[in-house]
């Protein structure tokens, strides 16, 4: 059976991440910049798939589209939590059946 890592967006899009690649202070305050809005996932997921959006991702961040930048996020959040040389034994605990 196939598990869903679910990383909340606050531990994706710091605001160390976000003063790095953006314009903005805060994942927050480029949402108010661009006036977006949502209330529920559903919402979100509407929201980073839609033209204005993603073209207001690469006019003020270091990324193409919302995607490129929730990749570099995962990739970033995923770096913190593991230590290099615990990577591997990390796969060694995880099991792939």
């Amino acid at each position: 059976m196939k598990e869903n890592l679910q990383i909340p967006l606050t531990e994706i899009f710091t605001d160390t991440f976000i003063q790095n690649n953006t314009k903005f202070k805060s994942f927050p305050e480029l949402l108010s910049k661009g006036n977006f809005t949502f209330k529920t996932q559903d919402e979100f997921t509407k929201l980073y798939n839609t033209p204005e959006f993603n073209k207001f991702i690469s006019q003020n961040t270091k990324f193409k589209d919302y995607f490129e930048m929730y990749n570099e996020g995962v990739t970033e959040y995923l770096k913190t939590k593991f230590v290099p040389e615990k990577v591997s034994e990390a796969f060694e605990n995880i099991n792939l059946r």
